[in-house]
């Protein structure tokens, strides 16, 4: 089991009825109807059979496809079998989920401050033959932002104080001009602020007057793939309405184009060799200590 906050899904993806999600380990039913979307073990509690193959009765239970019982979603089904539920969250089209009901970390709350206070504009998934938490400690390695995606400074993160658990790190990015940082100067100096909320998921925001919130997660769906799901969140402009929708494509665009130099390095990487930090590199050893914490 996966401990912590994870992006499942877009709600974009989900169809009426049963949804198979594919989890390492650990599949996943999303069942969505036209009031909710609830997440459930697809394990058969009798034999372990799959129920994502298995029919939907009336919201209320679902027919195993091994023996034909009656697995129970609300009250008890067939021989006092029902599956086991899992705590949901869902905003502005992105779906959470929290397997273990552990290390909340400030994560729901915090996202709903950003979705009144932000345009959340869904992205895309990526596949990737690496861990997640290697895909999530990627806010975290500063050393790597100069080589990796061409920024102007090596950023010098400082681990912020944390309120709720989380692992926060801020530095200074210097950016150059583009389409979305507009102005007189060709270098921005910006404030970055990195929030891990699980091994699988970190909110990062980029400042200055031109702010957005990057949303990535990331899960394994089989041994050394993870799924990477990234989204935005954007501040409305003077008329409370999103940027436009070229900017605002421009951003995930470039979000995508960042993650596509990360794979190119992590796919070539052994993970077999012993690794040796130095001490720029306290951020990423902090990371890894707060992913210890949900083993």
């Amino acid at each position: 089991m996966q401990k912590g906050w994870i992006q499942i899904a877009f709600e974009r993806d989900l169809k009426f009825g049963i949804n198979r999600v594919e989890l390492f380990n650990c599949p996943i039913l999303l069942i969505k109807n036209d009031k909710n979307i609830r997440a459930f073990d697809s394990l058969c509690p009798h034999r372990g059979a799959h129920l994502g193959f298995g029919q939907l009765e009336n919201d209320d239970c679902i027919i195993c496809p091994f023996h034909g019982c009656k697995i129970g979603l609300n009250n008890t089904g067939d021989y006092g079998f029902i599956a086991t539920e899992y705590n949901l969250f869902i905003k502005s089209g992105l779906v959470f989920i929290n397997m273990s009901n552990e290390f909340e970390n400030g994560f729901k709350d915090f996202f709903t401050t950003i979705d009144e206070t932000h345009f959340i504009i869904p992205g895309f998934e990526m596949k990737v033959n690496v861990p997640p938490a290697m895909v999530i400690e990627n806010a975290f390695d500063e050393m790597h932002f100069r080589t990796v995606h061409s920024i102007f400074n090596e950023p010098k993160f400082t681990k912020a104080r944390s309120a709720n658990g989380e692992y926060i790190v801020e530095g200074i990015f210097d950016i150059p001009k583009s389409i979305w940082q507009k102005g007189d100067a060709s270098v921005f100096s910006l404030p970055y602020t990195a929030r891990a909320f699980s091994p699988y998921l970190v909110v990062s925001d980029l400042g200055g007057n031109y702010p957005y919130f990057v949303i990535t997660s990331a899960v394994a769906t089989k041994q050394h793939e993870s799924c990477i799901r990234l989204s935005i969140a954007v501040k409305p402009n003077e008329n409370k309405q999103p940027p436009a929708i070229d900017l605002c494509r421009y951003l995930i665009e470039q979000s995508k184009k960042g993650l596509e130099l990360d794979k190119k390095i992590w796919e070539t990487m052994s993970f077999n060799v012993v690794q040796r930090f130095t001490n720029q590199e306290k951020s990423v050893i902090g990371f890894k200590t707060f992913c210890n914490q949900f083993k």
